[in-house]
């Protein structure tokens, strides 16, 4: 995902895409 996610989606995808 490119767009803003929620804190759970971030904590699992920050490692990998997702920017907080």
């Amino acid at each position: 995902k490119i767009e803003q996610a929620t804190a759970e989606e971030c904590r699992e995808a920050y490692a990998i895409w997702i920017n907080c």
